[in-house]
């Protein structure tokens, strides 16, 4: 797969997707509780907000970069379970989505060093069932699966 894709890619569609329903949408939310240092706060790929409903969507993508390739998740898993949103708001459901050429359930979903089976048996899941429709950029088909991640709780 060339390098000129990346999950950029998929701001642009997800972006359009959201406003046509509705949402409010806050592009590299930051994360008030995290630092990787002196400089700039981690942040996750989106925030998606109901000012109606007061709930809120948490994304975060992760591009597979080849076939056969695993997804190191940890990082984005831990990003997402420590988001809080602004004051008033509770967030509704938070996603990881991935995306990649097929077959993409075959994907081994990685934890720090270890292979999570827990999160490749929910990948195959998502796949096979629930998103089943592709992503078509130029000649190739890429698959798209949304995992949701558990929240420990759910401040408002």
């Amino acid at each position: 797969m060339s390098a000129a894709y990346s999950e950029y890619l998929l701001y642009e569609p997800a972006l359009r997707i959201a406003t046509a329903r509705g949402w409010k949408v806050r592009v590299e939310y930051p994360l008030a509780s995290h630092r990787d240092g002196p400089g700039d706060r981690r942040r996750i790929d989106f925030m998606f907000t109901d000012p109606e409903t007061k709930k809120c969507i948490a994304l975060e993508l992760k591009w597979r970069r080849r076939r056969g390739s695993s997804v190191s998740v940890g990082n984005d898993i831990e990003k997402l379970r420590s988001v809080r949103p602004k004051q008033g708001f509770t967030i509704e459901r938070q996603y990881l989505m991935v995306v990649g050429r097929p077959p993409l359930e075959t994907a081994v979903m990685m934890v720090g060093s270890r292979r999570d089976p827990g999160l490749n048996k929910l990948l195959k899941v998502s796949v096979s069932h629930e998103y089943k429709g592709g992503l078509r950029r130029g000649a190739c088909i890429y698959r798209v699966a949304a995992l949701p991640t558990d929240r420990p709780d759910n401040p408002s």
